[in-house]
């Protein structure tokens, strides 16, 4: 989102409140895209310990 609200020339917090006055939300994940992502975050919560 910060990367984003570089490239439009706004303020992160001007996103932000865009996102949430628009209700825009990242596409829903199938089970195992869900499953995959977790498994990752495991793994880097793993490797930061």
């Amino acid at each position: 989102m910060a990367e984003a609200a570089t490239l439009a020339n706004v303020s992160i917090y001007k996103m932000m409140e865009y996102v949430e006055r628009e209700k825009i939300q990242s596409p829903s994940l199938t089970d195992p895209e869900m499953e995959e992502d977790l498994r990752r975050s495991k793994k880097l919560f793993e490797e930061i310990k």
